[in-house]
């Protein structure tokens, strides 16, 4: 492990607890030979030992990109390591140096992103069609019967 590595993790055995992961993003970076969670941030790190963790590597920041998150959508999940987690909403989003935008991702975020403005769609006009009833109701003197 080099300072800088970036790892998901998970108790190899799980501590008697009942919620082993509290205060734990389960992702760990290399600080100064350490391992700490990404929890707290730089605050109070958790350090994490690796004798008593199953470790995937990620990747090291040396061969990562700083990008917006809203870039996320052109790139593979593979060439994307986001540190946001639970407990920090805003942290980094990088991709992985010489990672190119892949036109399947970005199909397919293009075709999610319809279907999400189809179904908002449906829903403005059925609310338009029950505030046209309410208006109905009021007119014909109903006033009791109409909802808004």
């Amino acid at each position: 492990m080099r300072d800088g590595d970036i790892y998901d993790w998970e108790w190899k055995e799980e501590p008697d607890t009942a919620q082993p992961y509290w205060c734990y993003s389960r992702r760990a970076v290399v600080r100064n030979g350490k391992l700490v969670d990404t929890y707290w941030g730089r605050t109070e790190p958790k350090s994490v030992t690796p004798e008593k963790v199953n470790l995937t590597f990620v990747a090291n920041f040396d061969d990562l990109e700083e990008i917006g998150e809203w870039k996320i959508r052109y790139y593979k999940t593979s060439d994307i390591v986001d540190m946001r987690h639970a407990n920090s909403s805003n942290a980094k989003v990088y991709r992985r140096k010489g990672a190119k935008r892949d036109p399947e991702t970005m199909i397919q975020h293009a075709q999610d992103s319809i279907r999400e403005c189809e179904a908002q769609i449906q829903s403005d006009q059925r609310q338009i069609d029950f505030l046209k009833r309410a208006i109905s109701l009021v007119e014909a003197g109903k006033i009791d019967e109409a909802h808004l």
